[in-house]
């Protein structure tokens, strides 16, 4: 029996989470009451993309301790994945009655989110803000929501706030100027992309989104150079070519 958990743990760990789950699925009919099992098994499936497994997994372990609020928090994410929106609220909201927590919270939000409900969300992402000002993962979702509900300028100001506490996060520093770009900040938006491409020159919507903003300024020299040097990084990639060929770059505009 420890063979089988230490060989599936070694292979959760390494990114192996088929191999993972199948074998954590071994050791639950050898010990098919134990707690801890079932909880493996559920996220090496839920790792693995097998949500109706590890639905089942979580289901198991509740079944055997109604108490275990990181299993409630882990069923409503697995339910979230089968677009089981409703329920997976229910499960969150169990998790927070048994013991709140300001994760699970967030994590009601981002179900929330998904389902277009973006005022209840953004009191949920607001909350866990205000709680943990630091966090970068709450800010984030603070900044998305109030995006998403075309409120850019604060978008920018939250993201601006994220990129300083991880400078070195390129998704951040992308979602930050197009706040900017949305907003009309477009020094900051192309301040923005040029830090996304000296972090990962190969972030090709990076290159397409300084490219429309150099664009907006009026400066279409230069928004033709980033085309092209798109282009000699790209050169399969047929949009960028069509764009400077047939359309023109004032056409690539879409902020």
């Amino acid at each position: 029996m420890d063979y089988i958990i230490n060989l599936a743990c070694v292979r959760r760990n390494l990114g192996h989470q088929t191999q993972a789950y199948v074998l954590f699925t071994e050791a639950t009919l050898i010990e098919p009451e134990n707690e801890w099992i079932w909880f493996n098994r559920g996220t090496a499936a839920g790792n693995a993309e097998l949500y109706d497994d590890a639905l089942e997994s979580f289901e198991k372990v509740l079944q055997l301790n109604p108490n275990n609020i990181t299993a409630w928090s882990h069923k409503s994410l697995t339910l979230s994945h089968l677009g089981r929106y409703d329920e997976a609220i229910e499960s969150i909201d169990t998790a927070i009655a048994i013991k709140f927590d300001v994760g699970f919270l967030d994590q009601k939000g981002m179900v929330l989110q998904k389902m277009g409900r973006y005022e209840e969300a953004l009191e949920c992402h607001k909350e866990a803000y205000r709680m943990f000002p630091k966090t970068v993962a709450f800010i984030w979702n603070l900044a998305f929501v109030h995006s998403k509900m075309g409120h850019n300028p604060i978008g920018y100001r939250l993201y601006n706030e994220a990129v300083q506490l991880e400078p070195e996060n390129a998704l951040l520093w992308f979602n930050r100027g197009t706040s900017a770009a949305k907003s009309q900040y477009y020094d900051e938006a192309l301040e923005s992309f040029e830090k996304v491409l000296q972090l990962n020159p190969n972030d090709l919507p990076a290159w397409k989104s300084k490219s429309q903003v150099l664009a907006h300024t009026g400066r279409f020299e230069e928004a033709i150079e980033v085309i092209k040097e798109a282009i000699l990084n790209f050169p399969d990639y047929k949009p960028y070519r069509m764009r400077k060929e047939k359309r023109g770059v004032k056409d690539t505009q879409n902020f």
